[in-house]
């Protein structure tokens, strides 16, 4: 059987630039029942992590400043996170190269 948080996961957003509203900052966002949805920019400075669970809503807006929008992101479960929960089908999973060979 699986289990019941298969789908579940925990963020962990760490700056490693300083972010504000021009570089394209995280934005987390209100809860889908509220009749408008309302937007928080998370301002941070560099070593600043914010750590939020799956069912968070959250965006970032593009980056209108010269300035540099780098992070660290990684995603924490209890199992192997497969989408939609089938334990059929291949862990997610990817790779960014931050160096040329």
């Amino acid at each position: 059987n699986p289990s019941p948080f298969s789908d579940v996961f925990l963020a962990v957003w760490c700056a490693l630039d300083k972010m504000g509203p021009d570089n394209g900052t995280l934005i987390m966002q209100s809860s889908a029942k509220e009749t408008k949805t309302r937007e928080f920019p998370i301002e941070c400075d560099p070593g600043d992590c914010v750590i939020f669970g799956s069912s968070v809503s959250h965006c970032s807006k593009a980056n209108s400043s010269s300035a540099e929008r780098r992070v660290a992101y990684a995603q924490y479960t209890p199992q192997p996170f497969a989408p939609g929960g089938s334990s059929e089908r291949s862990p997610l999973s990817f790779a960014i190269p931050c160096c040329k060979k």
